[in-house]
């Protein structure tokens, strides 16, 4: 049999920073440069909205009742997603020092994918923990537990009209995050007689994405638990908050935007005074703008007023745990605080905010305890391969073959 020849053509590699890549850097190169161009001119046509906006927002900071009255006229109809503000608009907020004794909670957590190729159906949540008292009887726990999920009803999704599907991305991190606050109503249970204990969830308390209307038959399961952990809290007395580093929520520009558009003079399709000369309108403007950019008037160590959250899921919330939140300015980033109603009715505001500053600055800008946590939770590549060593091992243990796809092999080993 005569031998083949082959003649190959590969994309061009090119050297980055002494490491061969296929990318086509020329080419990415330039579209990143269009990007950036592309960002610059955004920034200068928002040069004008954050003085429009805090002149607005001091305009009906001192209107607070009709404020709020016009807005809820509207809660129900809004197009946007805003926010009703429970403080004037520009309250400020000195934060106080940090207790001298409290303790504090967190948990975050990690995950490996089920991989439709690999060798079984199933994927890894690993939650980790913290648990840290402070004061004149320090004590910390730090840890994790993984948990392998495999069972069909957690991997697979009853879509409404087409029958069982495979759980994506959203459905898994739902699982993870409802493992992770699960955990922590668990370790306020155990640690509820330390000093001034406080829980601190990474990430929002308002899960937007099951309040949806094309929310999946499998959600309100999942809702509910989440739900139901939530509620453990008040049941224990224990405070909760959650942390969110640099938020890019937009409810209070919204709502600044609504305001905006009640004061503003102009007709259906003209411009009025404030905007004559510019490509879009001021109001329409606040719409694209981060309530972090909103609120730049704050300074390190202040925080701003309470606002109530009108996430559509918050419905399905008990009324006591629906989500307040505020923005609290360390000395390295504007962040976002989210906290139960019951919590910022029980008086310990002031203290839970002393106590995540504390927390940043002991952290160098991010809170201790998640940090701790976050070290215990993350699976590294050599815990990665171990798990899919152990899967391995496990099925040829019970006399199942152990194989990949196709598709799996390839990446595995190229060949012509």
């Amino acid at each position: 049999m005569p031998l083949l020849r082959w003649k190959l053509s590969y994309a061009r590699s090119t050297s980055f920073l002494g490491v061969s890549v296929s990318l086509d850097l020329v080419s990415t190169g330039s579209q990143i440069d269009r990007m950036a161009a592309h960002m610059a001119a955004h920034s200068e046509r928002m040069r004008a909205v954050p003085l429009f906006a805090h002149e607005l927002l001091r305009t009906w900071h001192y209107q607070h009742e009709d404020t709020v009255n016009f807005l809820e006229g509207i809660e129900q109809g809004g197009v946007w997603p805003f926010a009703l503000p429970v403080d004037p608009l520009l309250t400020v907020r000195a934060i106080k020092p940090e207790p001298a004794s409290y303790t504090v909670l967190g948990t975050d957590g990690s995950q490996i994918e089920v991989d439709s190729h690999g060798l079984i159906h199933c994927c890894l949540i690993n939650v980790g923990w913290a648990a840290i008292s402070y004061g004149t009887k320090p004590e910390a726990w730090l840890s994790n537990q993984p948990l392998v999920v495999h069972q069909d009803e957690e991997l697979f999704e009853d879509s409404e009209g087409s029958g069982l599907r495979e759980a994506g991305e959203q459905h898994l991190a739902m699982l993870r995050t409802i493992a992770e606050i699960e955990r922590l109503a668990e370790l306020a249970e155990t640690w509820r007689s330390r000093p001034a204990p406080l829980a601190i969830a990474d990430g929002n308390l308002v899960r937007w994405e099951l309040g949806g209307r094309r929310s999946r038959l499998g959600m309100p399961t999942l809702l509910h638990r989440y739900t139901a952990a939530l509620a453990r809290f008040r049941t224990l007395g224990i405070p909760i908050c959650s942390y969110i580093s640099r938020p890019n929520a937009r409810e209070v520009a919204n709502t600044a935007a609504l305001l905006a558009v009640r004061d503003c003079a102009r007709g259906e399709h003209a411009m009025c005074e404030r905007c004559s000369g510019r490509r879009d309108r001021l109001c329409e403007s606040l719409r694209v703008m981060p309530d972090r950019d909103l609120l730049s008037h704050l300074r390190p160590g202040e925080c701003s007023g309470l606002f109530r959250s009108l996430a559509p899921v918050l419905q399905h919330y008990d009324f006591d745990d629906q989500i307040l939140f505020c923005y609290l300015r360390t000395n390295d980033e504007m962040v976002r605080i989210e906290l139960p109603r019951w919590v910022a009715a029980s008086g310990h505001l002031e203290s839970i905010i002393a106590s995540l500053y504390g927390q940043c600055l002991r952290g160098r800008g991010y809170p201790v305890v998640l940090m701790e946590a976050h070290e215990q939770a993350v699976i590294h590549t050599g815990g990665r391969e171990a798990f899919r060593q152990l899967v391995m091992e496990a099925l040829n243990n019970h006399d199942m073959g152990a194989s990949v796809s196709g598709k799996r092999l390839s990446k595995d080993q190229r060949a012509v």
